[in-house]
């Protein structure tokens, strides 16, 4: 008998989870929600700041209304958008330069 999706997402969170969980527990984290929801402190500048860490399984089948989950496409996608807002913010700072030259 094959699993469900169900079972299938929820054994890939508690696999990884098993090999993480010693890792997260010596840096200190606390569960806020489910065992896949947790917290770890650090120290910035004097000031504790907690990160959340929170596992959750991606679709690894395409839907009828979603692609399965790509993290290189995702990553592709990131990178791309990060260039694109790389290149606006110059062209922005390039326009202000430009006006605060000629009101000098």
């Amino acid at each position: 008998m094959s699993m469900k999706k169900a079972e299938i997402l929820a054994t890939a969170k508690a696999n990884v989870l098993a090999n993480v969980i010693d890792t997260l527990n010596a840096m200190g984290a606390e569960r806020y929600g489910s065992e896949y929801n947790l917290a770890i402190p650090t120290m910035v500048d004097g000031i504790e700041v907690w990160v959340k860490v929170d596992l959750t399984a991606a679709n690894y089948a395409d839907t009828k209304v979603s692609k399965a989950f790509d993290p290189f496409v995702k990553r592709d996608e990131y990178d791309t958008e990060m260039a694109i807002k790389a290149k606006e913010k110059a062209e922005k700072d390039r326009i202000r330069a430009e006006k605060k030259a000629v009101k000098a």
